[in-house]
Formats: C-alpha cells, sequence, structure tokens
C-alpha cells in the first residue's frame, strides 16, 4: 500500500511539473488553450487511473494492506530480536564476571589465606572481536596480613619479623609489614596473570587497612 501511493504521488508530481515546464515553452497563441485542455485531461487521468484499477479488480486493497502491515511487523519483530538478543548478550557476560569474581575470591582465600573485600573485573564484550569474552582489567581489595601459621602464610611467603629497637632507653618490638604486603602484592599479580592471560599493568590490587 505504502508503494502504490508512494508511485502514484510521484506521478502526479511528475505531471504537474511537466505541464509547468510545457506552459513555459508554449507561444501565446490560440492553441494554447486546446492544449491545456489536453494536459489537464491527463493531470485527471493519472489522478483517476489507480480508482479506475481498483475498480476493474486489477488491484486488490485487502492485499496490500496485509503486505503493509506484514512489512511493519517485520520490522518491529526484527526490533525486538535484537533488543532480545542484547538483553540476553548482557545476561551471559553478567554470570560470566561472577563466575570469575567467585573464583578469584576462592582462589585469594585457599592460595594466599586473604578475603576479598571488593573487587571488579572489565572484559572485551565485543562479539566481533576475537578476544570476546576475555579479562582486561583487574582491580581488587584484600583483606589485610591474617595471622601465620608456623610464622608463613598459605602462599609460602615468609613474614617479615618483629624487629627490636632501643628506643629512650627502652626496648620496644615494632612489626614492619610494608615488606611483606609488597611481596605478596607482587606474588598475587604474577599469579593472576599467568593464570588468566592478563598483562600485570593491568591488575591492581590494594591491601585494606583497618585503623586501630
Amino acid at each position: 500500500m505504502v508503494p502504490f501511493l508512494r508511485t502514484w504521488t510521484l506521478n502526479i508530481v511528475t505531471v504537474v511539473i511537466f505541464i509547468a515546464f510545457v506552459e513555459m515553452l508554449l507561444p501565446n497563441s490560440s492553441m494554447k488553450k486546446y492544449i491545456k485542455m489536453v494536459v489537464g485531461l491527463l493531470v485527471i487521468l493519472v489522478i483517476l487511473n489507480p480508482i479506475l484499477e481498483l475498480v476493474r479488480g486489477k488491484m486488490n486493497i485487502q492485499d496490500e494492506i496485509f503486505k503493509s502491515s506484514a512489512i511493519v511487523e517485520r520490522q518491529a519483530l526484527s526490533q525486538r530480536i535484537d533488543k532480545f538478543q542484547n538483553f540476553q548478550d548482557q545476561q551471559i557476560l553478567s554470570v560470566y564476571k561472577l563466575k570469575i569474581l567467585e573464583h578469584l575470591k576462592e582462589k585469594m582465600k585457599y592460595e594466599f589465606g586473604r578475603q576479598v573485600v571488593h573487587a571488579t573485573i572489565e572484559i572485551e564484550e565485543n562479539r566481533g572481536s576475537k578476544e570476546f569474552g576475555k579479562i582486561k582489567k583487574i582491580s581488587m581489595v584484600i583483606s589485610h596480613m591474617d595471622a601465620k601459621t608456623d610464622g608463613r602464610s598459605e602462599n609460602g611467603i615468609k613474614p617479615v619479623e618483629k624487629i627490636t629497637v632501643q628506643v629512650n632507653g627502652t626496648q620496644e618490638k615494632v612489626t614492619s609489614a610494608a615488606s611483606y604486603e609488597d611481596d605478596l602484592v607482587s606474588d598475587i599479580k604474577n599469579n593472576i596473570s599467568k593464570f588468566y592471560d592478563i598483562d600485570k599493568d593491568n591488575i591492581n590490587i590494594s591491601v585494606y587497612k583497618t585503623s586501630r
């Protein structure tokens, strides 16, 4: 129906432009009024032709309406499918991210004896990319140093021993964990980098420290 109306309108506009052009070229003579009459009949014919076809049964108006409706429905369906596909993709990616975060928490707990306080990850979400689903960045906050067993953490790094210093004639024991924490963070980065195939520069780890 829409193509039919477009063609009909285009034909009328074309004829009107043609008439205006012819009138500009015609000299003022007695023949001009006859030519105008012929052109007028041509315009009437162009306007009435689709109606005549409809009367003769060459055009089924219901079929045209159905075709137009079908086109609109197909377009609407295509849009709904695209929206559903996007929603489904987001759901799949969300579940995938959650699984990775859960694995990170388990890894920190059983391999390094730390709790994950907060963690976020970024992955390649472009389906057209060869690296679709690859982890691009990991940011993580882990818990502070826990009590160690046998003088070692669960990842095998020996913690810094207590150092005795003399302060105003009194001996005090001071524990500096900075070196140990740095070594631990470096070890965790190496571990995650190898396991998830991600550059260490894209792994951010900080240690959560509570005020005492």
